[in-house]
């Protein structure tokens, strides 16, 4: 037996999202990323959790002093952390967040290029309840500054 689309009379007139907690029971485990990053470590710690790559800078002749454009770059090989090793620098780092006086619900500021540590501070602190409130490194100083002050960041 199939299943029909609902017809307009019968659709529903609000929509209810399928993962509320009054609707579909999501085990605590599941329901922020720490979670998942957990439950990920202890059913498959081997896997590839994180990667990313270095960019090289060539050793030519038309490079001197270190001085390249990004299009002359070489992209490196790919690098990965599995699950277990993810999981264990998202606690290591939480505990120095805990160790600096930070606490839940308190907002704090990553401002960072794109890079694997910027995951593991913002798992870390989901960990401990520490809303996070990303900073790009593209941003104008009064972007950050407006940010900084709209959203109330304590570190």
């Amino acid at each position: 037996m199939s299943a029909t689309a609902p017809t307009t009379a019968e659709a529903p007139t609000e929509y209810i999202c399928p993962y509320q907690p009054d609707v579909i029971d999501i085990p605590d485990e599941m329901r922020c990323s720490s979670g998942l990053l957990k439950r990920a470590a202890r059913n498959r710690p081997e896997f590839r959790a994180i990667g990313w790559r270095d960019f090289l800078l060539p050793v030519t002749p038309d490079v001197q002093d270190g001085d390249a454009t990004l299009a002359r770059l070489e992209k490196g090989d790919f690098s990965f952390y599995s699950y277990d090793q993810l999981a264990q620098m998202v606690v290591e780092c939480s505990r120095g967040i805990t160790a600096i006086g930070l606490k839940k619900e308190d907002k704090v500021g990553i401002l960072s290029i794109n890079r694997v540590e910027w995951n593991v501070v913002d798992m870390a602190c989901d960990m401990l309840g520490i809303i996070t409130v990303p900073l790009y490194d593209s941003q104008s100083l009064e972007e950050i500054e407006f940010i900084g002050n709209d959203s109330e960041i304590t570190a």
